[in-house]
């Protein structure tokens, strides 16, 4: 998802993982939840007491936060990504062999969903 990121906007392909990673990995929850908890203990979060899934939760606020402590944009509009190619990326990022090894299976529609909780 961060080649049209690049490609369209010149967006660094680092930038563009750091402000895609949050969602994606919540879109990836459901399918590693003991991995992302696991994640979540790793990066320092206090995960005693919390169920598998309220621990991988704990990953995504962990990741927002680094991104944040080291001054990574928050949204995809912050970089100057225009709402009218979201659709366009989606569908170039459909094509991409990386999505087939993703986790969770992946649909176009989930992946403009995605661009769309970024922007």
């Amino acid at each position: 998802m961060c080649n049209p990121l690049g490609a369209h906007f010149n967006i660094a392909h680092g930038v563009a993982n750091a402000i895609l990673l949050p969602h994606v990995t919540r879109f990836n929850l459901p399918a590693r939840i003991d991995k992302y908890a696991d994640v979540a203990e790793l990066l320092g979060e206090s995960v005693s007491g919390l169920s598998k899934t309220e621990a991988a939760e704990k990953t995504v606020s962990a990741i927002e936060q680094l991104n944040r402590d080291v001054s990574i944009p928050a949204r995809l509009s912050d970089v100057g990504v225009t709402e009218d190619y979201l659709e366009q990326m989606a569908e170039e990022s459909i094509g991409n062999p990386l999505v087939n090894i993703n986790p969770r299976k992946a649909t176009q529609e989930d992946l403009l969903q995605i661009y769309k909780n970024c922007y």
